[in-house]
């Protein structure tokens, strides 16, 4: 699978990052299917979610540890990077944000009921989720 290779240099005490996009990391819309761009993103985001899920079971339960994943694997983020420096140069790293992650995670998990998250976190999800509707309607 292609992927972004990160170059980190230290000129000044500034890191310089560089970046070096594999030809074989963007795919290109077939002329046919009238794809916009950014649905291929999508469709290979859900691809690569779906692949992590099914590899590694733990990543079901935590979007954290799945951000991370996704980060590390598809765009080659290491632990080698910093966090500030990951989040300042997101937009010129091309990483996708959080909530793009979870989102697709949660779709994912919703149209393959074999990668499901376990009940308990399942549950937590859904307390978390009613405790927000009732903040959101001032209870």
């Amino acid at each position: 699978m292609g992927g972004v290779t990160l170059v980190i240099k230290r000129n000044n005490k500034h890191l310089i990052l560089l970046f070096y996009f594999l030809s074989m990391t963007h795919t290109k819309p077939a002329p046919s299917t009238g794809k916009g761009v950014f649905m291929v993103k999508l469709n290979q985001m859900k691809s690569n979610v779906k692949h992590l899920l099914e590899k590694h079971p733990c990543l079901r339960d935590d979007d954290f540890l799945l951000i991370g994943m996704v980060y590390h694997t598809y765009y080659g983020i290491g632990y080698e990077n910093g966090f500030l420096d990951v989040m300042r140069n997101h937009k010129e790293l091309g990483l996708p944000s959080f909530e793009t992650i979870r989102r697709t995670r949660q779709k994912v998990q919703e149209e393959n009921p074999q990668l499901e998250s376990s009940k308990a976190k399942k549950k937590e999800r859904q307390m978390a989720f009613n405790e927000f509707l009732d903040f959101a309607r001032g209870n």
